[in-house]
């Protein structure tokens, strides 16, 4: 059983062409309402980098929680992530280390 359309378009190749315009409107008649349309957007990941520097002993560099409370006035992540996520109008973003300060003595 192959189904319902396959008998209609067996049925419609066998027709001569006056005989299909007599079953099908030729130009077709305007949809009945319009259209809509609903985009997703997706980007890739963005990557930032750089380098800080602390100037105050006492930020930690990322948030300290105890207790789903957050200790303290802020972090350097916190802080670096409030203005990439307002500047890329990001859904948010995430801080990545790598390594400490190079010191050197003389």
């Amino acid at each position: 059983m192959r189904g319902a359309a396959y008998n209609v378009a067996c049925r419609a190749a066998s027709m001569s062409p006056a005989e299909l315009r007599r079953h099908i409107a030729v130009p077709p008649p305007p949809p009945p309402s319009k259209a809509t349309c609903r985009m997703l957007t997706w980007h890739q990941p963005i990557y930032v980098g750089g380098h800080y520097l602390k100037w105050a002993r006492g930020v930690p560099q990322s948030p300290w929680t105890a207790d789903g409370q957050t200790i303290g006035d802020g972090s350097v992540q916190a802080s670096l992530e409030a203005v990439i996520v307002k500047l890329l109008r990001a859904d948010g973003a995430k801080l990545n280390s790598a390594g400490g300060a190079l010191r050197t003595s003389t």
